[in-house]
């Protein structure tokens, strides 16, 4: 007679056994990470420690922005309770007919410029030799602002786009007035200074901004382009670039946007970490197409061989940031939003059908390459024609906040 096989973790022997294997996982990763740097230390551990925040309601799309033009810091994004699994919630309202609403505010956003500006009054009340109630104040106003922030507390971001990020990431250096930032020639690493027209051109920009939770801090120092972050930095880096073709409408070499990416490693060194990687690339290639053929009726979106080169190069991109930056740094793709051009030779490119093209081969992309994805685009769709620029494709100031808040939540919750 056949004796039946033993049933695998019956036995208190098995259950000992699976209680000590993940005891001596860890006693080697443990182990390893004695002998790491700090810096692939930080990396070994995100590997394996999960993030406690919930993801917010900004990324849910089942919610309707509501745009604030006159005060870009009251814009909220709004989404139903039952549409709410999995995400957080910044303020809950109940309506007269009794539907609970999600209200996302610009929470990270405020929370910066306000944790920036007590910094100032601060720093200036202790140059003046004035304390009191006000300080009082500047004291809670940190202590409130740090517990928003302090997820953004070392943290440092790659941005890569072009004008359409540049703009939002000036606005923040400018809504902080303790941060720094840096401008320096892409080509030759030269600093600029910021105040110079060359310096709004397609320039590689640093900010980087101190956040503290009380008034016995330190004064602000430059911040430095090498090596790690500070404990209380939180940095953003920008490259410009055009899309991920060559883009021959400029004399400005390179214009490949792989060899701009390479052109940040002689400012930053080899030991530069980052949390998060945004990538925009969409707008340029929509005109790179158009001027391959322009006998082709472009009315009718973007030819699928278009797409599929499209495709092909960006991943070539992604590829080559992960071998440089590490292969587990989380890349996150902007997707194009829609633009009503004023120039007549650009409305044919950038008609909406062509941007829709781009955006279902950006989710492809996103799919392939287990890339998180940054919808501002979607948050922009059916807003007013105010959430545009008069040019009528670089987004208003309202929807710059929007973008940046986008973006901090993404880098908090990474």
């Amino acid at each position: 007679m056949r004796l039946p096989l033993p049933t695998i973790g019956a036995g208190p022997s098995s259950r000992v056994g699976a209680f000590k294997l993940p005891l001596l996982a860890f006693a080697i990763f443990s182990i390893t990470a004695l002998f790491l740097s700090p810096h692939q230390q930080h990396r070994l551990y995100a590997l394996l420690l999960p993030s406690p925040t919930v993801p917010s309601g900004w990324f849910n799309d089942a919610g309707y922005l509501r745009l604030n033009y006159s005060d870009p810091w009251s814009t909220t994004y709004e989404t139903r309770a039952e549409a709410m699994e999995g995400y957080a919630c910044d303020e809950e309202t109940v309506t007269d007919g009794g539907a609970v609403l999600c209200q996302s505010k610009i929470r990270l956003y405020r929370a910066m410029r306000d944790n920036s500006a007590a910094q100032l009054r601060v720093s200036q009340a202790a140059l003046d030799g004035k304390v009191g109630a006000e300080g009082d104040a500047d004291a809670a106003i940190l202590e409130a602002s740090y517990a928003e922030t302090k997820r953004l507390r070392g943290k440092r971001v790659l941005y890569l786009g072009d004008s359409v990020d540049r703009i939002p990431f000036d606005e923040l250096a400018a809504a902080l007035p303790t941060s720094t930032l840096m401008v320096h020639e892409p080509i030759s690493g030269d600093p600029l200074d910021p105040k110079d027209n060359r310096a709004n051109d397609h320039t590689t920009r640093f900010v980087g901004v101190r956040l503290v939770d009380s008034p016995s801090f330190s004064p602000p120092t430059n911040i430095t382009l090498r090596g790690t972050v500070r404990p209380d930095e939180f940095r953003m880096d920008f490259l410009f670039t055009y899309g991920v073709y060559d883009s021959p409408a400029h004399d400005e070499p390179p214009s490949d946007f792989l060899e701009r990416v390479d052109l940040l490693g002689p400012l930053l060194g080899e030991d530069t970490h980052y949390d998060l990687i945004v990538l925009n690339a969409g707008l340029w290639d929509l005109m790179k197409f158009y001027r391959n053929n322009e006998k082709t009726d472009v009315t009718h979106g973007v030819l699928a061989d278009w797409l599929d080169a499209y495709i092909n190069r960006f991943i070539l991109v992604v590829e080559r940031l992960r071998v440089t930056y590490g292969s587990r740094i989380p890349i996150a793709i902007r997707l194009t939003h829609d633009t009503t051009h004023t120039y007549p030779e650009h409305k044919a490119q950038f008609i909406p059908l062509r941007s829709e093209h781009m955006r279902q081969a950006q989710r492809e992309l996103a799919r392939r390459l287990n890339l998180r994805i940054l919808p501002f685009a979607d948050r922009m769709r059916g807003q007013a024609a105010p959430y545009l620029r008069g040019d009528g494709y670089h987004p208003s100031l309202t929807a710059d906040t929007v973008l940046m808040e986008m973006v901090l939540r993404m880098v908090a919750e990474t």
